[in-house]
């Protein structure tokens, strides 16, 4: 198996950023309240207000309520979420940098 070639250039991993700021854009973007996002993904309200507030880790039920309002699938949450926990693991998460979590 041929090796990868490495012509010098360094690669910065792109910062992550807590699965509840996509949640907070797109509801903004089709103009729904929290009221309209509960009622959409089934998700309860206090829940829904943690994963706003970037509070939350998301279950796979959330991914699954979120994906359904979303018309997206849970694979984009779970994905997102994913890419979070490993920034928060190797210290590049916007939360680590604002000394959260």
């Amino acid at each position: 198996m041929q090796e990868p070639i490495n012509d010098g250039r360094k690669f910065i991993s792109a910062e992550a950023f807590h699965p509840g700021e996509y949640v907070s854009e797109e509801m903004e973007a089709r103009g729904w309240s929290i009221e309209t996002m509960c009622e959409r993904s089934g998700v309860r309200r206090d829940r829904m207000e943690s994963i706003i507030a970037c509070k939350w880790t998301l279950t796979l039920l959330d991914a699954h309520c979120l994906g359904n309002a979303f018309g997206t699938g849970p694979e984009v949450w779970r994905n997102l979420q994913t890419a979070y926990d490993r920034a928060i693991a190797a210290g590049r998460s916007k939360s680590t940098e604002a000394g959260e979590r």
